[in-house]
């Protein structure tokens, strides 16, 4: 897979939690939400068979979701303006799982650009052109990437229910060098 798509601040042993903390400290529940930093990988990429993509057409400018009209032009209905060239952009659901437990995580566009190391415009223009093979290859390339990254967890309201909710604000590959030192120099203080 890919990665990048924002650094991870602090990416020290020190810093870590473990994906099974979020349910085990019953995270999210602050007002602003709660922030940690997980080493994990992928092992899922949720797809929604209704869906040409993971991914939503949107007014590059403000990013505001655009609908096709009849004449294939893109409409803006909240800055109430026709879009010239619209720009697709990703909020894709994955499994992200470590030794702790495991959780989704919501993948906005520049993570999910990192994750797969194309762009949404890129892989709609394969389907749209009959290459849903080459789109499904990057989806598998993408699964097991294996890196630092940087998680928010919030309450959400769905349907009268509470749900919590997990964003990935940053997140980058495995430096196996760096992580060794780190792991040497905890054992070597142990």
């Amino acid at each position: 897979g890919g990665g990048g798509g924002g650094g991870v601040r602090d990416m020290s042993l020190a810093a870590r939690k473990g994906m099974g903390d979020i349910k085990l400290e019953n995270m999210g529940h602050s007002e602003k939400g709660d922030y940690l930093t997980v080493k994990g990988f992928v092992d899922y990429i949720v797809k929604r068979e209704q869906q040409e993509g993971p991914w939503y057409v949107s007014d590059p400018e403000t990013k505001y979701k655009c609908v096709e009209q009849s004449d294939g032009s893109w409409y803006c209905e909240r800055a109430d303006k026709t879009i010239a060239s619209p720009k697709r952009r990703f909020i894709m659901t994955v499994s992200v799982k470590d030794h702790t437990g495991s959780s989704y995580v919501s993948l906005f566009d520049e993570q999910a650009e990192a994750l797969l190391g194309h762009s949404a415009d890129e892989l709609a223009e394969w389907v749209r052109e009959g290459n849903q093979a080459k789109a499904d290859a990057v989806y598998k390339k993408a699964l097991f990437f294996e890196g630092v990254m940087s998680l928010k967890v919030k309450m959400e309201v769905y349907n009268d229910e509470p749900k919590q909710k997990v964003i990935c604000n940053a997140m980058q590959p495995l430096d196996w060098a760096a992580e060794s030192k780190q792991l040497i120099d905890a054992i070597n203080a142990f």
